[in-house]
């Protein structure tokens, strides 16, 4: 009975896995330069799951859309964009391939939409 217990408080919870979105981001923007742009949308798709507050990822992921010719997605994308951004420090800059403040994906977004509107 003894090695038994031991066995089993030798077992360590497994802690959960660190989710790096800009890693995950970089990895995607890869696999747009080299053209796989299916890929690229599932790696994005996972990492708006894995972090859905990470804004950079939204954006590239919209944009992948607009790329891709699905323009309605692109622009619901955006739309969370705003909702996620809504609130937030215009001067806060937030992590990505490029840190970036949330002014300069609030003003991309309302350029984006603006202009799909007119189109």
């Amino acid at each position: 009975e003894r090695p038994r217990r031991a066995r089993a408080a030798s077992v360590a919870p497994t802690a959960p896995a660190v989710v790096e979105p800009v890693a995950i981001h970089l990895r995607a923007l890869v696999h747009i330069e080299r053209g796989d742009q299916r890929l690229a949308e599932q790696i994005l798709a996972e990492l708006g799951r894995l972090a859905p507050r990470y804004v950079p990822g939204l954006m590239e992921r919209a944009l992948l859309h607009l790329r891709s010719g699905q323009r309605q997605a692109a622009v619901t994308l955006m739309q969370e964009l705003l909702e996620r951004t809504d609130g937030l420090d215009p001067e806060l800059t937030l992590a990505g391939p490029e840190p970036l403040p949330v002014r300069y994906y609030t003003a991309s977004a309302k350029a984006f939409l603006d202009l799909q509107r007119v189109a």
